[in-house]
């Protein structure tokens, strides 16, 4: 549900809640899974060798 991407996580269990209630189970299951999906895209961590310190040094 491309639709629903945008949304944060709280606009999206009430947008699946609302799905839900009206017998439309499998668009609120679909809903709620494509924000695990991006949850995970998010997650990137960064290595010491890959973090740039841009602040001036002070060198003598």
């Amino acid at each position: 549900m491309k639709l629903f991407k945008n949304l944060n996580a709280f606009d999206r269990m009430m947008a699946a809640i609302s799905f839900a209630e009206g017998n439309e189970d499998q668009t609120a299951v679909a809903i709620l899974e494509s924000g695990k999906r991006r949850r995970k895209s998010l997650r990137v961590k960064k290595t010491p060798e890959q973090r740039t310190d841009k602040r001036q040094q002070l060198r003598m």
